[in-house]
């Protein structure tokens, strides 16, 4: 059921698309063409033209625990969910000594889950999907020998769709359903410096700003025991409704320093105005629509790095991560299970010998146990209970062309 926002992060916006263990190295590390993604101004440190395709593959381990002794709907746990596979791609061309220009093709973000139409939350949620697919055209300009200047946009095509059973008054009737479709198209702007202290330090700095898609829903209504008017009352209703069109503003900071004896150290940090998130779960409840709004909250998340020479040629990693909940437990929903998450991982780096670099990485995040309790409905019924073994396992694999 809880996949992980399409790949985690996880949460939206550590991004899924990084090339070390624990989505570390982020924002100051500047040494493939991921930059002109994750900093579009550290374009200006690569030499040549640099190409890298990846991929990681993330599967959830954990199950939804019912608690039985206060749950009031039968129908039992929901369906676990299936490995999921995040493509990316990232492309930079010199322009000049001091011009670099490129472009990025990834899925930064997305949430999902599918529990099936006869769980006991049914009523609440059955199959929620919110994914987003970008591509992120950046320049860069080197301005002197320790500051360059980037930036570029987020051109963002957002997809969502909402399933989720009718509860009919009329015994006579079985469940109905509401399903909501809504997809648009939104642009952000991004701002970006990095800053080189020393040829061993830098800063990576970056602005998202907000963007919202013009999407128009796309409402069906089925199986509701109502007559024909009050369902187009309905339908009309819920497309007036924003539905997760909105991409909050974010703003990252990353850090990176070389020791002498080549160990690498990093930190990167993201806030993202999460507060601003649209609505993300609807419901037909006696003929009435229930829209939650006002669910989410801003949140901070981290990850830091450490990388070391194995042999010639080769190189560890290992990295760590935490996100904080964007959302208080009372507010938590079956559609978006969000939590804290810790993250571990480790990894090697491989030169070959035409200067190609492959990166293999697996991590393991804990994505909390997110408790849900739905509180008292005299049509929907009380659902409670929380994540077991709510564990998720990332491999990834990068092919940096130089």
């Amino acid at each position: 059921m809880r996949t992980l926002f399409l790949s985690m992060l996880l949460l939206l916006c550590v991004e899924v698309n990084a090339a070390a263990p624990a989505f570390s190295r982020l924002y100051a590390v500047a040494d493939s063409a991921e930059t002109v993604y994750h900093t579009p101004a550290g374009m200006t440190r690569l030499d040549a033209n640099a190409f890298t395709l990846s991929g990681i593959l993330i599967k959830y381990m954990g199950e939804f625990d019912i608690d039985e002794s206060v749950t009031t709907i039968s129908g039992g746990a929901p369906d676990s969910g299936d490995p999921i596979l995040v493509p990316s791609l990232y492309y930079v061309h010199v322009v000049n000594d001091d011009w670099r220009a490129g472009i990025s093709l990834n899925i930064p973000t997305g949430f999902g889950s599918s529990s099936g139409g006869s769980w006991a939350g049914r009523y609440y949620s059955t199959e929620s999907s919110l994914i987003l697919i970008s591509t992120s055209p950046g320049v860069a300009y080197r301005v002197n020998e320790w500051l360059s200047l980037g930036g570029g946009l987020n051109i963002n095509y957002t997809t969502s769709d909402i399933t989720t059973a009718i509860a009919n008054s009329d015994p006579d009737f079985s469940d109905g359903k509401l399903e909501v479709e809504s997809d648009g198209l939104s642009v952000a702007v991004v701002l970006s410096s990095l800053i080189e202290l020393s040829p061993t330090t830098r800063i990576g700095l970056n602005y998202h700003t907000e963007s919202e898609a013009d999407s128009e829903p796309d409402v069906k209504i089925s199986g509701l025991g109502a007559s024909s008017e009050a369902i187009e009352r309905l339908e009309v209703a819920i497309s007036d409704l924003e539905i997760a069109s909105k991409i909050p503003a974010h703003f990252q900071f990353g850090i990176y320093h070389r020791l002498d004896n080549d160990w690498e150290l990093t930190f990167d940090s993201i806030w993202m105005n999460f507060s601003e998130f649209g609505v993300t779960e609807i419901s037909i409840v006696d003929n009435e629509i229930q829209a939650p709004d006002d669910l989410y909250e801003d949140f901070w998340a981290f990850s830091a790095g450490l990388s070391f020479p194995l042999s010639a040629g080769m190189t560890g990693r290992v990295g760590a991560l935490y996100a904080q909940s964007a959302i208080k437990d009372e507010n938590r929903s079956f559609s978006f299970a969000l939590d804290r998450i810790y993250g571990l991982g480790a990894g090697i780096q491989y030169e070959r010998q035409s200067g190609d670099i492959v990166d293999v990485n697996l991590n393991i995040f804990d994505t909390g146990n997110a408790p849900i309790d739905t509180g008292d409905d005299p049509v929907r019924g009380r659902i409670a209970g929380e994540y077991v073994d709510h564990y998720a396992l990332g491999l990834e694999l990068s092919y940096h062309w130089n």
